[in-house]
């Protein structure tokens, strides 16, 4: 999983979901799903707009 800070995460969803091939196909050999590295990111996003709104 990547985590919300990561230089790739900081780009964005589709970032997230670009790298995963990678990793899926060279990295590990078998499929490596995205979801929760996307988890994470919105889970990060909201957290950061509650806090501008408080």
């Amino acid at each position: 999983m990547l985590k919300a800070d990561s230089e790739i995460s900081r780009q964005g969803p589709q970032a997230v979901l670009d790298h995963y091939p990678y990793l899926s196909e060279e990295k590990y050999g078998f499929e490596v799903p995205a979801t929760d590295s996307l988890i994470a990111l919105a889970e990060t996003a909201e957290f950061e707009l509650a806090i501008k709104h408080e």
